[in-house]
C-alpha cells in the first residue's frame, strides 16, 4: 500500500517538475547562444571569422573583423579578432593599417596573450621594413618578459640582431 501511496505522490508532482522541464530547455538553450560561466565562448560568429582568416582569406575576413570589434568590443575574443586583423593586413602588404591593427589591440587590450602576439608582429614588421634599430628595441623590450608566450623566439631575435653587423646599406643579412 505505501508503494502506491508514493507513485499516487510522484504523479501529483508531475506538473510542478513539467513546469520547471520548459525552464531548463530555456536556460540550456540561452547558453548555447550566449555562452555560459563554464569557459567556453558563445557563438558570436567569431568561429567562421577565424576560419577564413586560417583558410587565407585575408581580403574577405578584414570587414568582417572590422565589424565584429565595432560591434563587440569588449566580447573574450576581441584581443584576437584585433590580432587577426593586423594578421590579415601584414599578409596583404599594407603595413600602415597592420601596425594600427596591431598597435590598438596593444592600447585596448594590454594584458592579453595577444597583445603580446602584436608587440612581436610589430618587432618583425619593422624588421621587414628595414628599421633595424627599432625591431632590436622591440626583440628586446619582449625578451625581457619572460612569461610573455613569444619571448624565446624575441629573445633568439635579439641576441640574432645584436651579433650580426649591418650591411653595407646599413641593414642586417635578414
Amino acid at each position: 500500500m505505501a508503494t502506491r501511496a508514493a507513485s499516487a505522490e510522484r504523479v501529483q508532482r508531475a506538473p510542478s517538475a513539467a513546469r520547471f522541464g520548459g525552464a531548463i530547455i530555456l536556460v540550456v538553450t540561452s547558453c548555447g547562444i550566449i555562452g555560459c560561466g563554464n569557459g567556453q565562448r558563445g557563438d558570436d560568429g567569431f568561429k567562421e571569422i577565424r576560419a577564413a582568416v586560417t583558410r587565407g582569406r585575408y581580403a574577405d575576413a578584414i570587414p568582417r573583423l572590422e565589424r565584429y570589434l565595432a560591434n563587440r568590443p569588449r566580447r573574450p575574443n576581441a584581443s584576437r579578432a584585433g590580432l587577426f586583423l593586423g594578421k590579415c593586413h601584414l599578409a596583404l602588404g599594407r603595413f600602415q593599417e597592420a601596425a594600427q591593427a596591431f598597435e590598438t589591440t596593444i592600447a585596448e587590450h594590454r594584458r592579453s596573450p595577444e597583445a603580446h602576439k602584436c608587440r612581436y608582429k610589430l618587432a618583425v614588421l619593422a624588421l621587414v621594413q628595414g628599421e633595424r634599430e627599432d625591431a632590436i628595441r622591440r626583440f628586446g623590450a619582449l625578451a625581457d618578459q619572460p612569461d610573455g608566450p613569444l619571448a624565446p623566439e624575441a629573445a633568439a631575435m635579439h641576441r640574432y640582431l645584436t651579433a650580426t653587423p649591418k650591411t653595407s646599406r646599413g641593414r642586417s643579412p635578414l
